[in-house]
C-alpha cells in the first residue's frame, strides 16, 4: 500500500538526519538479519558494516509476517522477528538510552482469550528479545562492580531504559497510535532533562 516514491522519501529523512540511525530488517530463508544506518551513524557504529538506507530497505523494515512470505522487499522483512532492538553494538557508549517497545510486563486483566494470549506471546518475544541485547551490558556492570573485571578496555555503561506503559500487543502493528509514540517522547524528554 506504500508507493515507491513514499518510501524513498522516508530512506531521505532518514538519510538526511543529523544524528545516526540505524534499523534492521531480517532474511527469513537464511535466518540472517541485516542492518541499515545512515551516514552519521557510520562512525559510531561499533558492530558490522551498515548497508545504506534505501527505500527497498524501509519497505523490507516495514513489512509484517501476516502480509505473506511472497514478493518480500529485496527478500527481507521486518527485523523484529530477529531482534526487537538494537542495544547490544552501542557497547562503546557511556550512556545508552534504550527505548523498549512495550511496557515492562503485562498491562491490565491476565489473558483470557486467544487474541490476549497471542498479544502476551508477542509481548513476551519483544521483552526476551530485549533482555538478550542488554545482558552483556548487565554482566560486565555487575563484574565491575564486584571488581572481578577490572581490565580497562572494559567500562561501566549506564542504561537508561525508557519504557510505554502502552502494551504493544500482536494485533497494535497493523494501526499506528499516536498515544504510544506521544507517551514515549514525553518520557524520554522527562528521563533526558534529569541527566542533562
Amino acid at each position: 500500500m506504500r508507493s515507491d516514491s513514499y518510501l524513498s522519501g522516508i530512506a531521505e529523512l532518514l538519510n538526511a538526519a543529523p544524528f545516526g540511525i540505524v534499523f534492521n530488517a531480517y532474511d527469513p530463508i537464511q535466518g540472517m538479519g541485516a542492518l541499515f544506518g545512515n551516514t552519521a551513524a557510520g562512525p559510531l557504529w561499533a558492530g558490522e558494516a551498515l548497508q545504506p538506507i534505501t527505500g527497498v530497505a524501509v519497505a523490507a523494515a516495514l513489512w509484517l509476517s501476516l502480509y505473506g512470505f511472497e514478493g518480500l522487499p529485496g527478500g527481507l522483512m521486518d527485523g523484529a522477528y530477529e531482534r526487537p532492538c538494537i542495544v547490544a553494538e552501542l557497547h562503546s557508549f557511556d550512556r545508552i538510552y534504550a527505548v523498549r517497545p512495550l511496557a515492562r510486563g503485562w498491562c491490565g486483566k491476565v489473558p483470557a482469550s486467544w487474541f490476549d494470549v497471542q498479544d502476551w506471546q508477542c509481548e513476551m518475544w519483544f521483552s526476551a528479545g530485549y533482555a538478550a541485547e542488554i545482558a552483556d551490558m548487565h554482566r560486565i556492570n555487575r563484574l565491575i562492580d564486584k571488581g572481578a573485571l577490572t581490565d580497562p578496555r572494559y567500562r561501566k555503561i549506564e542504561l537508561i531504559e525508557i519504557a510505554t506503559d502502552h502494551p504493544a500487543g500482536y494485533f497494535n502493528y497493523f494501526t499506528e497510535r499516536p498515544q504510544v509514540f506521544d507517551a514515549a517522547y514525553s518520557t524520554a524528554r522527562e528521563i533526558l532533562q534529569a541527566h542533562i
